[in-house]
């Protein structure tokens, strides 16, 4: 996972905005669900095992590069921001795989970029027609901040 994801963040054109990055790490995640979903019910069977998370050298360095990718978004508390970061990918990797009933991973797509305020054409955006995520006041209030016209603080402190 951490080399995929790797990968996705460094290709070219490089790019140090992160937006840009945290857009390649969305995509990167869901595309693993997609592609390799063996891998990904694998990793994720393991962190639901009683050890959960195993401090390898690989988790570390999936950990470092996401971690560092939420900082350069801009998060001004990057260590509530990252582990909320994971939960999300985690949940949409769950929805991507849920056997009988699993989600588009367009859909799930959109949904991540509404909630982190990404253009859609950011990252490795899929072919075809684009979905739309229903925006909801606090996706708005997200985007806003992301945009710097209100502070993250404030976002924390209304509760949303």
């Amino acid at each position: 996972m951490h080399l995929t994801l790797e990968a996705a963040l460094e290709r070219e054109p490089r790019t140090e905005d992160g937006r840009e990055r945290l857009a390649r790490a969305i995509d990167a995640i869901l595309g693993l669900a997609v592609e390799r979903p063996t891998l990904m019910r694998t990793h994720m069977a393991g962190i639901l095992q009683a050890e959960g998370f195993v401090r390898c050298e690989e988790q570390q360095r999936l950990a470092f590069l996401l971690r560092d990718t939420v900082e350069r978004y801009g998060s001004e508390d990057v260590d509530t921001d990252y582990p909320l970061l994971r939960a999300l990918l985690m949940g949409a990797v769950v929805a991507v795989l849920l056997p009988g009933a699993p989600m588009p991973w367009t859909r799930l797509r959109s949904e991540l970029f509404a909630r982190y305020g990404l253009d859609w054409e950011r990252g490795a955006p899929p072919d075809g027609v684009r979905p739309t995520a229903r925006r909801r006041s606090g996706h708005r209030r997200a985007a806003r901040c992301a945009a710097g016209r209100i502070s993250r603080s404030s976002t924390a402190a209304s509760g949303r």
